[in-house]
């Protein structure tokens, strides 16, 4: 049996139960899990191996001036090699270059997280409660839309387990078409 057929074979099987749980949330991982699972096991195959890691450079410390962080969480890569990275307690998204060196950082909502850009450039974040939270943002889970300059466009999202509702939205992508996929931590 062919690793294709392997994989055809697990998907269905999975496609099965799922129809037999009626979609449930459970089944949904199971059919996730298999398509990464067989996916992994086909690319890994056909490759060569990698090359080692190597750590290139580090920038930055801990702080709330240009190029210091607290608590960096997100970070993404514009068409134009810049690295906009989230400051979450210090509540803005901050550019370098890809040397490391500080070009611009704009103030965000509070606690920024995950980060993912569409094909305009624009900034999709994350946002989800901090350690200590301040009386304001007693329901701060949501996603918030930026221009590539740094306005705020839209936002959308609050705390709860309903549809359109976030506890602690984390990683955030989007694809070619405009979809906007958020990890929903703890729901």
């Amino acid at each position: 049996m062919t690793a294709t057929t392997a994989r055809d074979s697990v998907i269905r099987k999975a496609a099965t139960k799922c129809r037999l749980d009626r979609i449930g949330k459970l089944s949904m991982l199971i059919i996730l899990a298999a398509l990464i699972a067989s996916q992994a096991s086909v690319s890994r195959s056909d490759e060569r191996e990698a090359p080692a890691a190597q750590f290139l450079l580090a920038w930055g410390k801990q702080g709330s001036e240009p190029g210091e962080f607290h608590f960096p969480i997100g970070i993404a890569i514009t068409g134009a090699n810049e690295v906009l990275i989230t400051d979450h307690y210090n509540n803005r998204v901050q550019k370098f270059d890809g040397d490391g060196k500080f070009l611009s950082q704009f103030d965000v909502l509070p606690n920024p997280g995950g980060i993912a850009l569409d094909k305009a450039g624009n900034l999709y974040i994350s946002h989800f409660p901090s350690s200590v939270l301040k009386k304001a943002e007693i329901h701060p889970d949501r996603v918030s839309v930026y221009s590539p300059t740094g306005k705020m466009l839209r936002e959308w999202g609050k705390t709860g387990t309903g549809a359109g509702e976030f506890n602690y939205p984390g990683g955030l992508a989007i694809t070619s078409e405009g979809r906007v996929y958020v990890a929903d931590q703890t729901n």
